[in-house]
């Protein structure tokens, strides 16, 4: 007859204990990983709601917010009570935080077009609108560290679908002593209180001086360059209002319209 084997007597500090050998009494709980879809998600949607407060960064937030949500859905299903990692209350935050940044840039945009709705016929914008072509309208922002001169707004030659475009010709000039971060301004064109979406063109038809991407591109100090940016148009005959303004300080948006006609 044999007799199960007495617990392993263990030195600790200097006393004997009974500790009985590892994995005796079972095996210890298994940890689960925490879910990378839910670290994510959670990372890219604070970046999309510390951003929201930069307008012309609200196209980039939006695609950041999306992204997130996304990510946010599957990191939910990652970490499930049955799944294999842990980490759902992190995925959920995630979820949340996108989706009320995404309704806030939706938001804002809604109110955003409101005002400059009601915005019409104040003193920054003309009473009628300028005829097409050269203009010599100057806007000073940033305390006139920044100086944009408004050469041309006039209808130009059709994007790469074949949709009417409007070209904007801007002068732009850094009076700073650093480098002008193309973020620093924004600039909108719109028709009827609607934005109008930027054209792409064919590399065989489109305005002349016109160069894709010119508008990221940094304004060394003491220096200027010429700006040439392509719209779509939502009717041909519709004047368009072309409004410039500082990304943050926002302090007077210049904002007038022009003929096409």
């Amino acid at each position: 007859m044999s007799f199960p084997p007495y617990p392993q007597e263990m030195p600790v500090e200097g006393v004997y204990s009974t500790v009985p050998p590892q994995g005796q009494f079972g095996v210890a709980p298994v940890v689960k990983p925490l879910s990378p879809l839910a670290i994510t998600a959670l990372a890219l949607g604070i970046i999309s709601l510390l951003l929201f407060w930069v307008p012309a960064l609200k196209y980039l937030i939006l695609i950041l917010a999306l992204i997130a949500t996304v990510v946010a859905i599957l990191a939910v299903v990652q970490t499930r009570p049955d799944a294999t990692h842990r980490g759902s209350s992190m995925a959920i935050a995630s979820l949340v935080i996108s989706t009320l940044t995404i309704a806030a840039v939706l938001g804002g945009q809604a109110m955003y077009s409101k005002a400059n709705g009601e915005a019409a016929g104040t003193s920054s914008v003309s009473p009628q609108a300028s005829k097409a072509g050269a203009t010599s309208d100057v806007v000073q922002l940033e305390n006139g560290k920044v100086t944009i001169e408004v050469k041309k707004v006039e209808e130009s030659v059709d994007d790469s679908d074949g949709e009417p475009t409007v070209a904007v010709t801007l002068k732009i000039t850094n009076n700073d002593t650093s480098s002008l971060n193309p973020f620093a301004y924004y600039i909108e064109v719109s028709q009827n209180k609607a934005e109008l979406d930027s054209a792409v063109y064919s590399d065989d038809l489109k305005p002349e001086g016109y160069e894709p991407f010119a508008d990221l591109e940094e304004v060394p100090a003491g220096k200027s360059v010429t700006l040439v940016e392509g719209y779509v148009l939502r009717d041909a005959a519709a004047p368009v209002t072309l409004m410039i303004d500082s990304t943050i300080s926002s302090t007077k948006a210049f904002k007038k319209d022009y003929s096409l006609q």
